[in-house]
């Protein structure tokens, strides 16, 4: 089945926001409360967040899309912090789980990175549930190499979060 990378459009708001709550409750399943994941993320309130997301232009955002349908999408933006070493962000990559391991994934990190080094960007780095380990291994795979950990609250569980980065975001390209 053919797939479609491009760029997310404001009207794209709800598709999205379904995408990160389905997505999230797959993998975060047994990682988050269960309360957390079934009544404290909603599609309604994603698709919120994804507008004012996207109606900012300097949010970089991908979509996959598969027989008319939205699978997947990537998020990324140029890091202002300046005490971050990295100039880039991955802030969020999500799959519906039906469509996982098909290089969606691999091809939509590979279009923001390509969006992000347009705009001037050489690096990028993410940050990834370290219980979360097909996600970890998928960064593994595309070259990421660990630069740190943190804690972060979600709901009501203190969860690890690991950060991968690539400091040559051109090895995120894909040679067809």
């Amino acid at each position: 089945m053919p797939i479609s990378i491009h760029k997310a459009k404001p009207k794209d708001a709800t598709a999205l926001g379904h995408i990160q709550v389905t997505s999230w409750r797959s993998a975060f399943r047994n990682i988050a409360s269960d309360d957390y994941l079934d009544n404290m993320i909603s599609v309604e309130h994603q698709a919120e967040d994804w507008k004012e997301i996207l109606a900012d232009s300097e949010q970089v955002v991908f979509v996959a899309e598969m027989e008319d349908r939205f699978v997947g999408y990537a998020w990324a933006h140029k890091e202002d912090e300046e005490s971050i070493e990295w100039d880039s962000e991955l802030i969020s990559m999500h799959i519906l789980p039906e469509y996982k391991r098909q290089r969606i994934g691999r091809r939509l990190f590979a279009a923001v990175a390509k969006q992000l080094q347009e705009q001037g960007c050489k690096s990028i780095y993410l940050w990834v549930l370290e219980e979360n380990h097909p996600s970890r291994k998928f960064y593994e795979a595309l070259g990421g190499q660990y630069a740190g950990k943190h804690q972060i609250e979600l709901g009501d569980r203190k969860l690890t979060e690991v950060a991968y980065g690539w400091k040559d975001i051109r090895q995120l390209e894909i040679v067809e």
